[in-house]
């Protein structure tokens, strides 16, 4: 429901207008919003709201050529053009209204506010609009109360800080990574790699669990099945840590993104020498514009030999994205391997994960000994 969010999408906002038509490709609003959702494998039904007959109309003749991974590579730069455009607009803060800032104490409206009052009118510049949606529909009840209800308590901020709930690992919904004492001070599978890999020691031998991650979601689901399984774990860390300021970080991770699409992956410091003691190997990543976070990239293309013929389980953490085009990069990267069903957990199932994992490794076949 509301593929077009509300209209929004239907109306979009110059800077990213500017991006696509600077492509060359020339589509209405509307069909690119609903393209893209309709390219995603795990979308079925894509229903937006119809206010004549004749945006039936069109509406059917969009899905009548519906399918996924429908978007040609040159569609896929122009959104991610479009999308990087908005990610730097003036003033726009990167806020998805996901709400894990809330409750807060004074019942403020923090995530849509943010996601919703003032970042849409960052970018379409339309006061009546937020001013409507600012004083009309939000209420205590349905949304919370103004901002001038803030006292500056710092309770949303804590929040953000020490549960890594805010940006999710994707950076078109990412960001910080937000590093705390309780983070890194003993937690096992967080001592780093070494030569050797970087095994946790003591495991049971039958898995591996791979991963890289920024905000730390992927690093808990990594535990996550790390503890389930008792088994070896190992860090994917690049070989310059990401930058702290996170526009810087977003140009990086695109920089990376486009040198890999000409064969130039960006250098790690972890590598395995064998994979044959592993039933199954678990590969967990955040997805960065629609794709596997570069440093696992970089990982699995100098391991691919030593991985063929394995049973591979990716996992994955995202702000909204899905994880079809992070899996064909997969596919594409490890070509011999035998890939497992997927795991995806987003900001709206982040929630979940202990039960989410449990029941993904069973289905998996996959049990501690």
């Amino acid at each position: 429901m509301k593929p077009v969010r509300t209209g929004f999408l239907a109306n979009l906002p110059q800077v990213m207008r500017e991006a696509l038509a600077s492509t060359g490709i020339r589509k209405p609003d509307t069909e690119w919003a609903l393209d893209y959702l309709w390219d995603i494998p795990e979308v079925s039904v894509a229903v937006s709201g119809m206010g004549s007959m004749a945006d039936v109309e069109e509406n059917l003749r969009y899905a009548a050529k519906a399918r996924p991974n429908m978007l040609s590579p040159a569609e896929r730069e122009a959104l991610g053009a479009a999308i990087y455009a908005y990610r730097h607009a003036p003033g726009h803060i990167d806020c998805t209204g996901c709400y894990q800032c809330i409750p807060c104490p004074h019942n403020v409206a923090i995530g849509y506010i943010f996601a919703y009052v003032y970042n849409n009118y960052i970018l379409h510049r339309d006061k009546e609009r937020a001013m409507a949606d600012y004083t009309v529909s939000m209420s205590p009840v349905q949304r919370g109360d103004p901002a001038s209800s803030c006292i500056a308590c710092g309770e949303c901020l804590a929040t953000l800080v020490f549960t890594s709930t805010c940006s999710e690992d994707d950076p078109i919904q990412d960001g910080q990574e937000q590093t705390t004492p309780e983070e890194d001070d003993g937690e096992e599978g967080n001592e780093g790699n070494n030569e050797e890999g970087g095994n946790v020691e003591g495991g049971s031998g039958r898995y591996l669990v791979l991963y890289c991650s920024r905000t730390g979601n992927t690093e808990r689901m990594a535990q996550t099945i790390q503890s389930a399984l008792d088994c070896a774990m190992i860090v994917v860390e690049p070989d310059t840590p990401y930058e702290d300021d996170y526009n810087a970080m977003l140009d990086r991770a695109q920089a990376e993104l486009d040198a890999i699409e000409q064969g130039d992956y960006p250098v790690i410091t972890t590598s395995v020498e064998s994979f044959d003691e592993y039933d199954v190997v678990f590969i967990g990543y955040p997805i960065w514009y629609s794709h596997i976070a570069t440093p696992m990239q970089t990982f699995l293309h100098n391991h691919a030999d030593m991985l063929a013929g394995k049973r591979i389980a990716l996992f994955a953490s995202s702000g909204s994205s899905g994880i079809g085009t992070s899996e064909r990069d997969a596919a594409t990267l490890v070509p011999d391997a035998v890939f497992e069903e997927s795991l995806l957990l987003t900001s709206s199932t982040l929630g979940s994960m202990a039960t989410r994992i449990p029941q993904w490794l069973e289905s998996l076949g996959a049990s501690r000994e």
